[in-house]
């Protein structure tokens, strides 16, 4: 697929979207690859960070999840993060001030592990695979403690959402 990137800098919730050569001032924005009749949902997997990568044994689950929302058609994209020591950087603004701050990041409770896309027709489908994701992880890796964030995608297609909504 052809077209730019856009990044919107004038809402309060930040995102990126793909522009196409179109109608509205040369370009109609569009979802890449979008199903009909669904939603995306990116999730957010949190934890207090240790340093330690997770134990093969939930690699392995990890992958055999992924492998199968990949066959059904759910997974957009995933990520997993290294440690915020191994490279990790921060940049800020501060009082006006730009900021960049080296990892790790000792002044964090919680950062972020990792990240999928997925597209589901609701917001219970993404709720039940997240929670397959933590069953996962208790039975693997018991003794890491953390979140997972399930954040809807809002698309130029969609109604924003207000506030109070």
């Amino acid at each position: 697929m052809t077209g730019v990137f856009e990044t919107c800098r004038f809402r309060k919730d930040s995102f990126v979207v793909l522009m196409e050569p179109g109608a509205r001032n040369g370009f109609s924005p569009k979802r890449a690859n979008a199903k009909e009749g669904t939603l995306r949902f990116l999730t957010i997997t949190k934890g207090k960070e240790n340093g330690a990568m997770p134990p093969p044994e939930m690699i392995e689950a990890v992958e055999k999840l992924a492998d199968q929302a990949t066959k059904d058609g759910t997974l957009v994209m995933r990520g997993g993060l290294y440690p915020s020591a191994a490279g990790g950087a921060k940049v800020r603004i501060l009082k006006g001030q730009l900021q960049v701050l080296d990892g790790p990041f000792t002044e964090a409770k919680e950062v972020i592990g990792g990240f999928a896309i997925f597209e589901y027709g609701s917001r219970e489908q993404a709720l039940a695979a997240a929670k397959s994701f933590m069953e996962l992880s208790r039975k693997h890796w018991p003794e890491w403690e953390g979140e997972i964030e399930i954040r809807q995608m809002w698309s130029p297609d969609d109604d924003f959402p207000q506030a109070n909504d």
